[in-house]
């Protein structure tokens, strides 16, 4: 799987290289608007950090997502409320 980082500057390095040629074809905007959709949507994407919000009965943390605040679990790369990405250190 290609690294997402990689992924958001090769996007911003075509959308650059696009802009240049603009000037002489004038073709290139909709690839322009299409990249600048996959870069929207891939912010949208981005990881949020979970929030121990208090401990169990066991000691162990409890988590919510850092977005919503929906309970998860550190089993979950996903909220299942409002589909965050979750970003659990060390992962």
């Amino acid at each position: 799987m290609p690294d997402r980082e990689k992924v958001i500057k090769e996007l911003h390095d075509a959308r650059r290289y696009l802009e240049d040629k603009e000037w002489s074809d004038r073709g290139a905007s909709p690839h322009i608007d299409a990249i600048n959709d996959v870069l929207a949507l891939l912010k949208e994407q981005e990881a949020v950090e979970p929030k121990a919000i208090r401990m169990n009965a066991f000691g162990h943390p409890v988590y919510a997502c850092g977005k919503c605040g929906h309970l998860i679990t550190e089993s979950m790369n996903y909220c299942h409320e409002c589909g965050k990405r979750i970003k659990w250190e060390g992962r």
